[in-house]
């Protein structure tokens, strides 16, 4: 067996990966937009080849990444057959190719994508700049410098966290025993994505969220269910001046928040993180519920709502990546907030909903 540079194979991979998500994009979206019924159709399989191509691909990264880990501790040597990774990253060059051919559109090269990333984090650093005309717009209290510097170190950390192949790592252990353990929960759970700064902005600006902040003035509090590395609880609380908690069952996530809260030297008097599960943490005393919702499955999705019914104060906002709560006549949908860029989609809407008496 010839032995491949592990950095070089988790590279590759990744690459090749990234390429075969944008492929994936263009397909469905042609797909959406085709007309004759024989376009659909091929256009359907090539989907589907590649949704099986991104899965089976997922599933050699996480050993690329899994094995890296056995070798730092047992010292083995790392090992992975030419034969079989050729195979694999030829597979999707004939993808690739289909894909263009298919779709009429070009597969952005690494360099381009790289460029991009670069891009977005400069919108989210100008965002920060720019947010006190924003706040001033809506009768909000301008951000003071120290906290606006805060914000700058937290989107670039964040941002460059999220480039890391040490962070992919600890964060698929992390996945992989909560959903091995007694949890209960699926690893579908625990899937991994952010909200830019401008998107986070927009969305705490719409008058439902205003008129909470103005209603419990100094009092109002936000907590997150599902917090993660902590960019939704920074943002509230540097920004907005909003007492906020954070509420994340990996502790490989809350240990990173955590990290970040004390080297930006924030106080926990304005933000905290708690390692739990959400179902067991109390909301009655909050006045905004952010829930990272979007890749929730359906039993625990439930759990949370029957949670959320038994406990939130009339009156309470509850922002949510989805619109599963119209169905519960405890809330009230009160806005939707619709083509919104995050990380997985840049067209997510957001659905703001209020707890009503029955």
């Amino acid at each position: 067996m010839t032995i491949l540079n592990p950095n070089f194979t988790t590279a590759a991979l990744l690459t090749s990966y990234s390429k075969l998500q944008t492929a994936a994009h263009l397909v469905h979206r042609n797909l959406d937009q085709a007309s004759r019924s024989d376009d659909k159709r091929t256009l359907r399989v090539l989907l589907l080849k590649i949704l099986s191509c991104l899965q089976e691909f997922r599933q050699t990264i996480n050993v690329v990444f899994l094995e890296s880990d056995h070798e730092r501790t047992d010292q083995q040597e790392f090992c992975c057959s030419v034969d079989v990774i050729e195979e694999k990253l030829e597979h999707i060059a004939e993808l690739l190719v289909a894909t263009q051919t298919r779709t009429r559109s070009k597969i952005p090269t690494i360099k381009s994508i790289q460029q991009e990333c670069f891009r977005r984090v400069q919108d989210e650093l100008a965002a920060v700049v720019q947010m006190n005309e924003i706040l001033a717009s809506h009768n909000l209290l301008f951000v003071d410098s120290t906290n606006k510097e805060r914000l700058k170190l937290l989107v670039t950390r964040l941002r460059q966290q999220e480039q890391q192949l040490e962070f992919h790592h600890g964060l698929l252990k992390a996945q992989r025993q909560s959903s091995d353990s007694d949890t209960g929960y699926s690893a579908e759970n625990f899937a991994y994505g952010s909200t830019p700064f401008p998107t986070w902005l927009d969305l705490f600006t719409q008058k439902p969220v205003l008129d909470v902040i103005e209603r419990d003035s100094k009092q109002a509090t936000l907590t997150v269910f599902g917090s993660s590395s902590g960019s939704l609880v920074f943002f509230a609380a540097l920004a907005l001046g909003l007492r906020s908690a954070g509420v994340e069952i990996l502790e490989f996530l809350h240990d990173l928040a955590e990290q970040t809260r004390k080297d930006l030297q924030i106080p926990k008097t304005k933000c905290c993180f708690k390692c739990a599960d959400m179902l067991t943490v109390s909301v009655q005393e909050t006045s905004i519920l952010l829930l990272t919702s979007q890749c929730w499955d359906a039993t625990l999705y439930q759990q949370v709502q029957h949670k959320l019914e038994a406990e939130l104060q009339p009156g309470t906002l509850v922002i949510d990546y989805k619109d599963t709560l119209q169905s519960s006549p405890h809330f009230q949908l009160l806005h939707q907030l619709p083509h919104q860029r995050v990380s997985w989609n840049n067209s997510q809407s957001f659905f703001i909903f209020q707890r009503v008496l029955q």
